[in-house]
């Protein structure tokens, strides 16, 4: 039979309080740093969602009115104008999308990229290219910078293409160099050539030269790291986030083209191709008359267009206006609510083909009319098409949309 003195047994119980206080300590010092890991991750998810939040409205002030001012720049382009003017018009619209690309960017982290439509029509890229050339050389800080632009003979004087696109390419290198060119005496040559001979198709090279240097990483070549290959790839990239020429890649990249950038100690050579027709009557130009702008035929089988009722549900009145006028000569009626509830009982006095609804409205925003609409209609058996009118980019906006409308 074993026997304890007082000591032993005072021992004991003291090894059995130490250690039942040691992992009493060593659980709750482990739940602390959980509780605080659980918070860090808890302030990180908040704040992620205020920047979303901050960045996403700050999309929707600046996209509305550049949607404002894309709608007229369509509107303009289908009137009749002199070939400087159209110029012009074609300039502030690649200037445009520079912008439109730019909150793309600020919006999505993702690589995405979706350009406008095509627009299409024929031009001189010589007087393009020129122009744009121009709109650098005439500002005083420029004055000392040497441009050269020189086109082969092959090339038609008049091509058919997206000039527009070009001049968006353009105006985001030529800006580039220029912000980054630390040479005292700056100078960009633009050499265009043609790379094929075949009939009615024009195939283009460019080549944009300039006495830019920019530094490149030869450590991890020389290391051993990276072979050749590898090394180019990975400058390249450097050099497109050094440049700021992101949106420039992937309009070129849009059109499955290969954007290359060559550097060495003493000029730097940026180089991609894009395809034209033969020049011919362009599409966006008229015979002298004002040219109807189509709207996608979203209303219900057997009504004409022309004869259809529209709802147009927003409170900005600009965007009111240029909405009004880009469809007014495609449909009978337009009938305006400055919000949800103004819609609505519109909707329930009224007859519609189709209803543009606004996202964003006082009182009522456009969901929650979309959604009253909807109700309202499955007593009725009918179904009028809503098109959602908003500058929300994220997509989750659209997956709400496409879920308020059933």
């Amino acid at each position: 039979m074993n026997t304890y003195t007082l000591e032993q047994k005072l021992f004991i119980s003291s090894s059995f309080i130490l250690a039942f206080f040691v992992g009493y300590t060593f659980q709750f010092i482990r739940s602390e740093v959980f509780l605080e890991k659980d918070r860090q991750i808890l302030e990180s998810e908040n704040q992620n969602r205020a920047q979303e939040s901050l960045i996403n409205k700050l999309s929707y002030q600046i996209r509305t009115p550049l949607n404002n001012i894309t709608g007229i720049l369509e509107m303009l382009e289908n009137s009749v104008m002199s070939d400087q003017q159209r110029d012009y018009l074609n300039t502030i619209h690649a200037s445009t999308n520079n912008l439109v690309d730019v909150v793309n960017n600020l919006v999505f982290s993702s690589k995405t990229f979706s350009h406008d439509p095509e627009n299409i029509t024929s031009f001189n890229l010589y007087t393009t290219l020129n122009n744009t050339i121009r709109l650098f050389s005439a500002k005083p800080a420029h004055s000392r910078i040497r441009f050269n632009l020189s086109l082969s003979a092959d090339i038609p004087t008049s091509i058919t293409g997206n000039s527009i696109k070009i001049k968006q390419v353009f105006l985001n290198l030529v800006s580039s160099i220029l912000n980054n060119n630390n040479q005292p005496n700056k100078f960009i040559t633009i050499e265009v050539s043609r790379l094929d001979s075949m009939p009615e198709k024009v195939e283009l090279q460019f080549r944009i030269v300039t006495n830019m240097v920019v530094p490149m990483d030869k450590t991890r070549s020389d290391e051993g790291f990276y072979n050749h290959n590898d090394l180019i790839r990975i400058n390249h990239s450097r050099i497109i986030d050094l440049l700021d020429l992101g949106i420039t890649l992937k309009i070129i990249e849009s059109e499955g083209r290969t954007f290359s950038i060559l550097c060495d100690d003493e000029k730097t050579v940026f180089e991609f191709s894009s395809s034209f027709t033969e020049g011919q009557q362009s599409i966006s130009e008229n015979d002298g008359h004002h040219k109807e702008i189509p709207l996608q035929s979203h209303e219900k089988p057997g009504i004409d267009l022309k004869n259809a009722n529209i709802l147009l549900a927003e409170d900005n009145i600009s965007n009111q206006q240029i909405i009004i006028l880009y469809i007014k000569n495609a449909v009978k009626k337009i009938d305006v609510a400055f919000n949800g509830k103004e819609a609505l009982e519109k909707f329930g006095h009224t007859k519609y083909d189709l209803v543009l609804m606004d996202i964003q409205m006082p009182i009522m925003d456009g969901l929650k009319a979309t959604q009253k609409i909807r109700e309202i209609e499955q007593s009725t058996n009918s179904h009028t098409p809503i098109i959602a009118v908003t500058a929300n980019a994220f997509p989750e906006d659209k997956e709400r949309c496409l879920a308020t409308d059933g």
